[in-house]
């Protein structure tokens, strides 16, 4: 009704750049969503527990200056979801942590247009469909295997560049 709803993430970081003065990257998103940039991969984020911090073993100077996210780290609370970076499962706090971490490097991925991709796509398919037609099986099944392979590493360095292929 109006009313514009921030991502927990977001706001955090909005907040943080207004206290300390810096100006806010506000990314182009897409029907109002975000890619991730992941910066880590599950378990690369400090994670201090709160109990250490109410009992006093912990020093409360080490959270100055810093975002702190407040959640739940425990695999049978179910806060562990799949991320493209990694086979092991990533804990919702972590992945606002990754949010966070994107927005303020100014690093989030932006997809590319379909069409043009897709035409890529039936333009290499073209060729390759030609020239499977006028080699030997053995041949066809090796080429296919460099063509993986290379589209593969294709695919990964653009992600890495910070674009995503649909």
């Amino acid at each position: 009704q109006g009313e514009i709803l921030e991502s927990l993430s977001y706001k955090a970081y909005r907040m943080y750049c207004k206290k300390h003065g810096i100006p806010e990257i506000i990314p182009a998103l897409e029907n109002g969503r975000m890619n991730i940039q992941y910066a880590g991969k599950p378990g690369n984020y400090e994670i201090v527990s709160l109990a250490s911090v109410l009992n006093g073993e912990i020093d409360p100077k080490i959270f100055n200056d810093c975002i702190v996210i407040m959640g739940a780290y425990s695999t049978g609370l179910y806060d562990q979801y799949a991320v493209p970076n990694s086979s092991e499962l990533m804990f919702g706090c972590e992945i606002h942590a990754n949010i966070i971490q994107s927005l303020m490097d100014g690093k989030y991925p932006v997809g590319v247009n379909r069409l043009y991709v897709s035409i890529v796509y039936a333009l290499i398919l073209g060729v390759v469909f030609v020239i499977f037609r006028h080699i030997k099986p053995g041949w066809s099944i090796a080429l296919a295997c460099v063509i993986i392979a290379g589209f593969s590493f294709a695919a990964i360095m653009i992600n890495n560049a910070g674009t995503i292929l649909p």
